[in-house]
């Protein structure tokens, strides 16, 4: 899988008790969508707030390959909690990223 683009500036360190929020942005969309939203999340819910550039978007580069299909979306999304320790997470979604955390929840 391709690595996923995350957001220091949404992210925030919050109570290891709090399941973090993982937010999936849509089509032609990047993680800077949710940069106000996010900040503020993780200021009124107490939790840490997670932000990604899905493949082809914002700074994650164009995959040479193209794939793009939901299988790969979500190994991408896999890849990105495996590598920062995120056993669990809440997903919000906007358009395709809606699509994308449904598809996600109901496969984990």
């Amino acid at each position: 899988p391709a690595p996923v683009a995350a957001s220091p500036a949404v992210a925030n360190a919050a109570p290891p008790s709090s399941t973090p929020l993982l937010l999936v942005h849509g089509h032609t969309s990047s993680k800077e969508t949710w940069l106000d939203i996010g900040e503020r999340l993780a200021r009124l819910t107490a939790r840490s707030v997670f932000a990604v550039d899905l493949r082809g978007h914002g700074l994650h580069p164009i995959p040479r390959d193209s794939d793009y299909s939901m299988p790969t979306v979500i190994a991408d999304l896999c890849a990105f909690l495996d590598e920062h320790s995120l056993p669990q997470v809440h997903l919000l979604g906007h358009s395709m990223g809606g699509r994308i955390a449904a598809c996600f929840a109901s496969q984990h």
